[in-house]
Order: structure tokens, then sequence, then C-alpha cells
């Protein structure tokens, strides 16, 4: 007997992640390839029929959400700081009405922000692409955000983003369709060495050159920017002393444990910044910066300009070097 065919939707919003929504849509692609069967249709959606410009490419969806069929799950693409779509209520109001129907919803990427704005992730496990996840905590001190990959909380799906989208639609296919050969076969087919499960870590892998203390420092620092860990506290977590710490900074950074642990939450800011519409002040309380004076100082000092200077220059000028060149440091994976 033929399965029924399974319609998920993904609603694109300006400055969507095309690597992010890809890696997404090719699992269930290829599940009906290797199948035979229409397991699931893909559907694009914006809040209107114009094209959508995500971060790499444009795209014409589908549908606009009104005229929208129904569907079995929706999956919102966004990025960090996606511009505010011209009507934000009726679209708020749409996941909602979806939620009511019985409609499975996610977040890719930066869309489990929409879905928290509509209430619907309350009493759901979720997460975000890590940079706005102190930030989602702090705008909703309700959800429960986890610093996993992938969250799959009954009918709420949400992801980090990039490869981690690709993860959790391949645990949606073995859930949905029972399964766990097709899944093999799947991951065999997109070169997938692992697929991670849901609790793995978004990120903290420092390599395994760098000795093991040092990359426990690492992760240590890279996990607790909001709230930032004393230096001597984060030595007697790892083994060590102090100064064997320091020694292993200067020997494998060139730099001093303090200046590192600086610099990864002035750049976690300015990720912020430039992606978000946050307050100043509240990105300076979610990067450990207990003061809006002591923050903007140190900004300028590393950056050369204020904090809300920052917002005044396209961001896409920003990341393309024209204002402040590529940051090669020891810590430059911002996104």
């Amino acid at each position: 007997m033929q399965a029924q065919t399974r319609r998920c939707g993904f609603l694109l919003l300006p400055g969507f992640s095309s690597v992010s929504f890809m890696a997404a849509c090719e699992p269930l692609r290829l599940a009906n390839a290797l199948s035979g069967e229409p397991l699931y249709r893909v559907l694009t959606l914006g809040c209107s029929r114009a094209a959508v410009a995500g971060a790499e490419e444009r795209l014409l969806p589908d549908y606009a959400i009104a005229m929208a069929p129904p569907l079995d799950a929706l999956f919102v693409c966004a990025a960090p700081g996606s511009a505010m779509p011209a009507d934000a209520r009726a679209l708020l109001q749409w996941l909602c009405r979806l939620a009511a129907a019985g409609t499975a919803l996610g977040g890719v990427h930066a869309g489990s922000y929409w879905l928290a704005r509509a209430g619907l992730l309350d009493g759901y496990r979720c997460t975000i692409h890590w940079p706005s996840r102190a930030m989602l905590r702090r705008m909703f001190p309700q959800l429960i955000v986890s610093a996993s990959v992938f969250e799959i909380d009954r009918d709420r799906y949400t992801c980090g983003g990039g490869s981690a989208a690709r993860d959790m639609m391949l645990h949606l296919v073995a859930r949905e369709q029972g399964d766990p050969a097709l899944v093999a076969v799947l991951a065999q087919a997109l070169l997938y060495q692992r697929v991670r499960a849901a609790r793995a870590a978004q990120r903290h892998g420092f390599g395994d050159w760098r000795p093991p203390k040092l990359s426990r420092a690492l992760a240590l620092m890279a996990a607790n920017v909001e709230e930032p860990l004393a230096l001597a506290e984060i030595a007697r977590r790892v083994g060590s002393t102090l100064r064997q710490v320091e020694r292993l900074f200067q020997a494998h950074l060139g730099c001093a444990p303090a200046d590192y642990y600086r610099e990864l939450r002035l750049l976690r800011a300015r990720c912020l910044l430039l992606r978000t519409a946050a307050p100043v002040l509240d990105v300076a309380l979610a990067c450990g910066f207990s003061s809006g004076s002591h923050f903007a100082r140190r900004y300028r000092e590393r950056f050369g300009v204020v904090p809300s200077g920052e917002r005044r220059v396209p961001a896409n000028l920003v990341w393309q070097g024209a204002k402040v060149p590529f940051y090669r440091g020891p810590w430059c994976s911002i996104y």
C-alpha cells in the first residue's frame, strides 16, 4: 500500500540561509527517490508571493501564507535579525492557526525566534543557532532552550541550522517512516558518516592538535559567555593550575587567557549587534558585560566604533570586510 504523502512547508523569511534550507529539504527529496514513493512533498512559502532574498540567493516561494494549502508540518527558515515582515502580526496569527489545527511546527537556524514570539514553544524543549541562544533565553525566559544540535519535542522541531538541519530531518524521517534501514541508506547517499543525536552539542570542537586541558578550557569559555567564569575556576575544572593554563594559552594561542576570553565575548557581541535588533544593553548583558559603559569602552577599543555605531553601516558591507578586516585570531567562527 502506498504511503500517505506528508506535505512539508518551508516558510522563507528575508535573510534565510540557503545552506540550512537545502540541508533540511534534501533528506526529504532523497527519501522519495530511494523509497520509490512520494513520502514527502516540499512546498516553499513566503509572507507574500514576492521573491525572498536569502543570505546567498533569492527564491520565489510556491505560495503566500494567505493561500497556503493544508500542511502536515511547517518549518520557519530565518536568520538572526531577519527583517521584520510587513505584517508580522498576520504571520504570528497564521502560525497560531497552524498550531491549533495540529500542524507540526519547526524552526531552522533562527526560526525558533518566530515560534517563540507566537508563544508556540512554551512548554517545549527547543534550540537555536548558538550565537542567538543567550539572547533567546533573555527575551523569552520561560523557554527551555538547550545547546543541542537539534530538539524534537512532540510536534515541535528546532535546530541550529547548517548540517544540524540535515541531522534533524534524518531523525524525523526515521520516526515518521519507522524504517531505520531507509535512514542508513539516506545518510550514505548524502555522504554522511555519522548522523548526530539530538543531545550532541552545537559547538566546542576545537581539534585534536591542542592539549586536552586547553581544549576543555576553550570549551568552558565558549559555554559561559553570558556569565563568565573566573580564570581560577576554569583552571580548577580542567584539573590544572592558573599558571599552567596561562602557559598553555601563550604556547598554543599566543595570548593570555583573559585576553582570549574577552575577545570571544566581544566577537559574540558583534555578531549579535550586526545580526539582531536586540538593544545594546541586552547584547552587553548576554555577552558577560555588567554595564553598558564598560561594554562600550571595550568594544570601541577592539573595533574602533561604539556598539550603536555598528548598526549605521549596512551589515553586508561589514561582513565583506569593508569596515573591519576579517578577524583571523584564535576564535574566528562567529557564525
